[in-house]
């Protein structure tokens, strides 16, 4: 089962719940691959809260500064 896949099975109000402070640069990279494929499907909505949810993980603002 892929990313997506086991993503899409998550209530996006969970996902600063499931990511914790777990969050890595590799993670939000991961996220926002997931977030594309939505909006290749015309699924805008859903890429847009699943990222708007990401941020409100611990650490996202400490991982986001080690992105290239």
């Amino acid at each position: 089962m892929g990313s997506k896949m086991i993503l899409d099975e998550v209530s996006l109000d969970q996902i600063p719940v499931m990511v914790s402070n777990k969050t890595t640069d590799h993670m939000i990279v991961n996220f926002a691959h997931i977030a594309q494929s939505h909006i290749e499907s015309s699924e805008f909505e859903r890429a847009f809260l699943i990222l708007q949810h990401l941020v409100r993980a611990q650490r996202f603002d400490m991982a986001a500064t080690f992105l290239s």
